[in-house]
């Protein structure tokens, strides 16, 4: 082969691999550049989606405030109502057994009536044909002239004193008949009012259910902006996560900056690690945003399953605490525990008995040890938020979910079961026992946590 030809297949050789050079750089760049300005862009509109759901959300909740407070002030009406209408109902009682009295007496009078009206009519008859032989016999009987004399006298003077008896009697009889009259004319003025009451007390019971119907529709609402916000939120982060390998070509971690513990092995990676399933290429955890504070609530369910108590779980994720019932310290003051709770929903509801029985945080299908220590911990949130009932605490996601109804069941037997129990400090004082339904295996008291 001569030198020439040799030229040549180097020449060749090079324009090809330039040629092929070219198409790469020409083809894969601007694909590259492509997918991360797409992404971009979805982030973008993902976020601009989440502000326009979370202004919706903000709106909602002020509707369910103002909702809320006229449920609130139906209900009172309401009670006010049914307060007037128990008066009148023993009013309109008490005036008909007073009738009843006044129609007896009557009766009776009528009674005395008729008796004296009978004597008086045989007294005068008799007096009369008293009065008829003595004029005839007269002069034929002079010597039992005083006799007739005394008798007549001592019958007239019967008949004057029955005629004021009748008088008398009939004066009662008459004076009864207008306290009956004046009585029923109460007891008519009486019904009225009733009737007009029952009336306002329908349209407001009606204006309630139309309220609650309402207050339900913007509940089931708030829900369903909420799951929107969530389901958004998840798919930012899977948008971001995407972004960042488009951005970087891949994702690199670093074993040196887990941190490791030689007290516990599951509080270090090779520990978390050691409990994935076999065949495992990643361990790792999704869910809402948490803030990684205090319990877990499904690592508290792990937990609970494993045979631990709620004293335990408690334990592992609020280290140092102290149990404490029926008292807290507050400002330096030792108080019982508040009974009422305020909320900027619901008004002030009993903090055992509705309050704690309305919160939505953790499924009653899930064991009992576990509901105990969300009751202690929820509890414990809202005496230390309120500081004791000095203040109102929300009914949203910011603080605790409470609904507008009261749960029974599991639920109750553990709020009942730990009833008037709280967490505190060694001086008394309550904490903030946040809670989150997951801390994706890390939590910023417990460190590495293999139950989550």
């Amino acid at each position: 082969m001569s030198q020439k030809n040799t030229v040549q297949k180097y020449i060749l050789f090079f324009l090809s691999f330039l040629f092929c050079s070219v198409l790469f750089f020409h083809f894969n760049l601007p694909v590259y550049s492509n997918t991360v300005d797409y992404l971009e862009g979805k982030v973008d509109k993902t976020k601009e989606e989440i502000e326009k759901q979370k202004t919706f959300l903000n709106q909602i909740e002020e509707k369910i405030k103002e909702i809320g407070g006229s449920n609130y002030s139906l209900s009172q009406q309401l009670s006010l109502l049914n307060e007037e209408i128990d008066n009148l109902k023993e009013e309109i009682e008490q005036s008909n057994a007073e009738i009843e009295q006044k129609l007896n007496e009557i009766e009776e009078k009528e009674k005395v009536l008729e008796q004296k009206r009978e004597f008086l009519n045989e007294v005068s008859g008799e007096l009369y044909m008293k009065s008829r032989y003595s004029s005839s016999h007269l002069f034929f009987s002079l010597s039992n002239l005083n006799q007739v004399l005394q008798s007549m006298f001592v019958r007239r003077t019967a008949i004057s004193i029955l005629r004021e008896d009748i008088e008398e009697v009939n004066g009662q009889y008459m004076t009864l008949l207008d306290v009956r009259s004046s009585l029923e004319e109460e007891k008519l003025k009486l019904d009225t009012q009733k009737k007009d009451l029952d009336a306002s007390y329908d349209l407001l019971a009606k204006e309630k259910q139309r309220v609650q119907a309402e207050l339900n529709v913007q509940l089931t609402t708030k829900s369903m902006v909420n799951r929107t916000i969530n389901g958004l939120s998840t798919q930012l982060s899977d948008l971001q996560y995407q972004l960042i390998i488009a951005r970087q070509g891949g994702t690199y971690v670093n074993p040196a900056s887990v941190p490791t513990s030689s007290s516990d092995p599951n509080l270090s990676l090779a520990g978390f690690n050691s409990n994935a399933p076999a065949g495992s290429f990643g361990v790792f955890s999704i869910g809402a945003y948490t803030h990684r504070n205090g319990m877990s609530q499904w690592g508290a369910r792990a937990r609970a399953n494993a045979g631990q108590t709620y004293q335990q779980i408690l334990n592992a994720y609020y280290p140092g605490k102290i149990f404490r019932a029926d008292t807290v310290v507050i400002n330096g003051v030792v108080e019982n525990i508040t009974v009422k709770m305020p909320t900027t929903t619901y008004g002030k509801l009993n903090l055992e008995d509705d309050y704690l029985l309305r919160l939505n945080e953790v499924p009653e299908s899930w064991p009992m040890e576990v509901l105990k220590a969300q009751a202690i911990a929820a509890r414990t949130y809202a005496i230390n938020y309120t500081q004791n009932g000095r203040k109102a605490i929300c009914t949203t996601e910011s603080c605790q979910v409470v609904g507008t109804t009261k749960k029974g069941g599991a639920w109750k037997t553990a709020v009942e079961a730990t009833r008037g129990v709280i967490l505190t400090d060694g001086g008394g004082n309550p904490f903030s026992t946040q809670y989150a339904a997951v801390h994706g295996g890390w939590g910023n008291h417990v460190k590495w946590d293999t139950t989550d």
